[in-house]
């Protein structure tokens, strides 16, 4: 059976009333959720499933109204405080951040997984030998069925020149300036080889 949840249209503030905290802290201690009182909370949350989902759905419409409104005065949809850059919705200031961010993440992860001997792709399988990546994704990558179908979009993998070291493998070239900008190098400074399936310019996507 689905549950069907009367998702609000616009967020209402609860007004304030006396007592409200020490009526929360009542169906807290009585193990139930604190908003409505009559179901206990999610494993891990403080509300209930019904709950959660409308604070998720108000989360989300308050995040998109924001968005538009940014927009609309042609400012940072991210900060709000400045003029983005051409083609994206961010300033520059908050695309180098995010950019950074991702970065540092990927590099992260990706040595969280080989630490732990696992595939830096999917992180759920052992590497082959002399490989980053378990047999399964490589396979993925030549399997004669994803041959010429436009499973994968383009991706980027940039090597220095001097070192040979590798600075990561990206999926757009504005993510490979960013991993530049990062490592202070210079596009001379590198080498940068795509992986691109020769049908993919012509999916939808």
């Amino acid at each position: 059976m689905m549950l069907v949840i009367p998702f609000p249209t616009k967020r209402r503030r609860r007004p304030h009333r006396p007592g409200i905290r020490a009526l929360f802290a009542m169906r807290r201690a009585a193990g139930l959720c604190p908003e409505c009182g009559t179901a206990p909370p999610e494993k891990g949350y403080p509300l209930c499933a019904t709950c959660l989902a409308i604070r998720r759905h108000l989360q989300k419409m308050d995040m998109r109204d924001r968005t538009a409104l940014r927009r609309k005065k042609g400012l940072c949809t991210r900060c709000g405080n400045n003029p983005p850059e051409p083609d994206i919705d961010s300033c520059l200031a908050c695309a180098t951040r995010d950019r950074a961010k991702a970065l540092r993440n990927y590099r992260r992860s990706s040595a969280m997984r080989k630490a732990s001997r696992l595939c830096v792709r999917c992180g759920k399988r052992p590497p082959e030998r002399g490989t980053d990546d378990c047999g399964q994704c490589r396979d993925q990558q030549r399997h004669l069925r994803h041959r010429a179908i436009p499973c994968f979009p383009t991706r980027y993998t940039v090597i220095e020149r001097r070192t040979g070291e590798d600075h990561g493998t990206w999926e757009s070239l504005a993510e490979v300036a960013a991993a530049l900008a990062y490592a202070k190098l210079s596009a001379a400074d590198v080498e940068i080889f795509t992986d691109a399936s020769p049908a993919y310019p012509l999916t939808l996507h």
